[in-house]
């Protein structure tokens, strides 16, 4: 019984702990996503294929990779998002 709850509290305390941690991000202006239900085999390829060939060289870990692999197309398709707009209207 004493175990059940020392890990029930341990538990508690990682999920205080992570959101907190999100609630501190969002603090800074920055959004936790979540993305779920993706292929196995799509992930690895992008990941072999753009994070590391583009990322890895900055010598962060992976998942700061991934980051900022995901912030970089998603900025990269706002400017694509843009720049055709602008073309449409000539």
């Amino acid at each position: 019984m004493a175990d059940e709850m020392a890990d029930r509290n341990e538990g508690l305390r990682l999920v205080t702990k992570f959101m907190t941690g999100l609630f501190e991000e969002s603090q800074k202006g920055y959004e936790p996503i979540i993305v779920r239900h993706i292929p196995t085999s799509l992930t690895k390829e992008f990941e072999e294929k753009v994070v590391k060939p583009c990322y890895s060289h900055l010598g962060e870990p992976l998942g700061a990779s991934w980051t900022r692999t995901i912030e970089d197309l998603m900025l990269k398709a706002i400017e694509m998002q843009k720049k055709q707009k602008e073309e449409k209207k000539k």
